[in-house]
């Protein structure tokens, strides 16, 4: 089963159909993705989303954060 991201949105740069370029990262900037699923979930189970944000510090260093939710099915 995969979904996928049918829109963006925010105040980025797509140099291709999968990356968003940002300028600058912090806890004031903000971005968002629809996300598009077309089969069937399984209410006795649980469905999770995990994003993950690449990243380079100012020092230099390329760093991964790892965001995962389990959000209430509707």
């Amino acid at each position: 089963m995969r979904s996928q991201v049918a829109d963006n949105f925010g105040n980025f740069n797509m140099q291709n159909a999968t990356d968003l370029g940002l300028a600058g990262i912090n806890s004031d900037k903000a971005f968002g993705a629809l996300l598009k699923y077309n089969g069937k979930l399984n209410e006795k189970t649980d469905a999770y989303i995990q994003c993950a944000l690449s990243y380079m510090t100012s020092m230099g260093q390329r760093q991964v954060h790892n965001q995962h939710e389990m959000p209430d099915l509707i």
